[in-house]
């Protein structure tokens, strides 16, 4: 959980930085900011980075870290990312698919079953940084499968896509460029898929 309170910069775009994370905020009318991020290592520092370049930082241990493993997707405006995990053999649709409708959030005070999407980021500030990050279900039986996919737009079309992932393991995280290039135009509602982006990258089309 982190708490800002900043009455020298009010309703003010800021960006909170994590072990590689970094999304966009926005205090409000007194200057503050109430949100969560999900721990990706285990010294748990954040720093937060104002609009006239002054930063201010926390931390907190999170030794919990040494049982979990996490996977995120970030990216900047409309280089839009979407994650998806797949526990159990699921499919689109089905109750073991993970994604932005369907993210499992646990409710508070009740333990998460399965893996849970959270959603990072305020789309509403100026060049907004966005990302996704996927929580693995902790019971060691449960079998997951990610992809991360970009839709074909008007604004994604014949250009590339840039971003990052992150894949946090046991309170270590590795990050990796991600790059992709998009078709043209014509292709305007079709999907690019990139399958397994933890251990290995196929790309794949979809309709």
């Amino acid at each position: 959980g982190l708490t800002l309170l900043a009455p020298c910069h009010v309703n003010q775009r800021v960006v909170l930085r994590h072990a590689g994370l970094a999304v966009t905020g926005r205090t409000t009318a007194t200057g503050a900011l109430f949100t969560t991020l999900p721990a990706l290592d285990k010294a748990g520092e954040v720093e937060v980075l104002f609009a006239d370049g002054k930063t201010a930082s926390a931390a907190i241990a999170v030794p919990e870290l040494a049982a979990m493993r996490r996977f995120a997707v970030q990216w900047q405006d409309k280089d839009a990312f979407q994650l998806h995990a797949f526990e159990d053999g699921a499919t689109y649709g089905q109750a073991g698919h993970i994604f932005v409708d369907a993210t499992h959030q646990p409710a508070a005070g009740i333990p998460a079953k399965g893996g849970f999407l959270t959603l990072l980021g305020d789309p509403e500030t100026e060049a907004p940084l966005l990302a996704q990050v996927f929580t693995f279900a902790e019971n060691a039986g449960t079998k997951t499968r990610l992809s991360i996919e970009a839709a074909v737009t008007d604004t994604s079309c014949d250009r590339e896509l840039l971003g990052e992932t992150l894949n946090s393991v046991a309170g270590r995280t590795e990050i990796t460029e991600l790059t992709l290039a998009m078709p043209a135009c014509d292709a305007i509602g079709d999907y690019l898929v990139l399958n397994n982006p933890a251990p290995d990258m196929n790309i794949a089309a979809a309709n």
